[in-house]
């Protein structure tokens, strides 16, 4: 019998999160994954929440950061590169901070357990923290729907619906 060996590849991937009324105001997350032995994009999304006490700038970053986790969450022996202009999340995802109190606590902990599931399946997973002006391509998808004024509020609601139905599918 031969025995295969799994081609590692590495990816590229940017976050953002985005909380204008801190907190409690409406948070939009964005993410970007690039294939880089292929040297291509091949996923972006966004999404929103509407208005809650619970929401926080911190909070869309993990948000945002746990899309990125979960779309690995099947994937073996692969590199990932995680950049995002959140030093908080940056740190505390690589063991440099401990995770404290604040609306963001219940999803630090939640990618802290991804984040060790997907190391468990040989996967070499690598935080950095880049510069705003590095991260703008998250940064726009993660305002994406807040800063069009053209949503209406029962647009605003479906579209609260729909990303809540993507966390779900993609958990």
């Amino acid at each position: 019998m031969v025995e295969m060996k799994l081609v590692e590849c590495e990816y590229i991937c940017y976050f953002d999160g985005s909380c204008p009324v801190n907190p409690g105001g409406e948070m939009g997350m964005g993410i970007i994954i690039y294939n880089f032995c292929t040297d291509t994009g091949i996923y972006e999304n966004s999404w929103y929440r509407c208005p809650d006490e619970n929401n926080s700038n911190n909070a869309a970053e993990y948000l945002a950061v746990l899309g990125i986790l979960n779309y690995f969450n099947d994937h073996d022996n692969t590199k990932i590169k995680i950049y995002g202009d959140s030093k908080l999340v940056v740190k505390q995802l690589s063991g440099e901070m401990k995770i404290k109190s604040g609306a963001y606590k219940p999803h630090a902990i939640e990618a802290k357990k991804l984040l060790l599931a997907i190391q468990k399946r040989g996967n070499q997973v690598e935080f950095e923290w880049i510069p705003r002006k590095e991260n703008k391509t998250a940064d726009a998808l993660s305002k994406r729907y807040q800063w069009d004024d053209r949503i209406k509020e029962e647009d605003r609601n479906k579209l609260q619906e729909f990303s809540y139905n993507i966390e779900k599918i993609m958990q």
